[in-house]
């Protein structure tokens, strides 16, 4: 009897190596498989980064040309009021004050 059970353990226990060993295999395939997405959005990320540090140097001469934009834009806009202001009232094209 006790050399059945000890058969009967060694067996049961190369299942349980066996059954591990599948789950083991598909758990690296799987982060294989992360590793590899990973990869391609690292890849992703380092090319977005390379085409856009070329843009850096250009914002501060960006930002100048836009904030005199915003400048010409406030005067404009006086200049336009001060046009509304001088059409008689019902003129086509006029607004209310």
């Amino acid at each position: 009897m006790t050399v059945i059970l000890a058969i009967l353990s060694a067996v049961l226990l190369l299942l349980f190596l066996a059954l591990l060993a599948l789950a083991l295999n598909r758990i690296r395939r799987s982060l294989e498989r992360i590793r590899l997405t990973a990869a391609k959005i690292v890849w992703g990320v380092a090319a977005i980064d390379r085409q856009t540090a070329l843009l850096e140097g250009q914002v501060p001469p960006l930002r100048r040309g836009l904030e005199a934009l915003a400048t010409g834009a406030d005067g404009l806009t006086a200049n336009l009021r001060s046009l509304n202001n001088r059409l008689p009232p019902g003129a086509p094209g006029r607004t209310a004050p």
